[in-house]
This record gives C-alpha cells, sequence and structure tokens, in this order.
C-alpha cells in the first residue's frame, strides 16, 4: 500500500468566506492532519490574479 500522503507538499483551498471561521475549514482540517502549509485560498472560482498566483506556486513546486 503506498503512502499518498508523503508527496503533499501544501493545501490550495477556495471556499465561502460567508461562512465565517468556517472559511476553508476542512484546507486547515488537512494542513494540520498533514502537517504541511495551507500554501494559497481564494474565494469561490477565484480571480484572474488568483489563476496568476496558483500557476506561480504550482510553477515553483
Amino acid at each position: 500500500m503506498s503512502d499518498n500522503a508523503s508527496f503533499c507538499q501544501g493545501i490550495i483551498a477556495s471556499g465561502n468566506r460567508n461562512f465565517a471561521e468556517f472559511y476553508i475549514y476542512s484546507a486547515k482540517d488537512m494542513s494540520a492532519e498533514f502537517h504541511v502549509p495551507i500554501l494559497y485560498d481564494f474565494e469561490f472560482n477565484g480571480t484572474t490574479e488568483d489563476v496568476a498566483a496558483v500557476n506561480a506556486i504550482l510553477e515553483s513546486y
């Protein structure tokens, strides 16, 4: 059995800020569970700037 979680280097999350403390809740939970940082978060589908930021993060890995 492989340990795919060992390949995880960080988390990129989207969510709805209307949920206040529950915004990107699952991402925060996974970040803690797997001891990896949240690299970036954005609301809903994101903006053009969010897309560029995520692409830059992915290219750096």
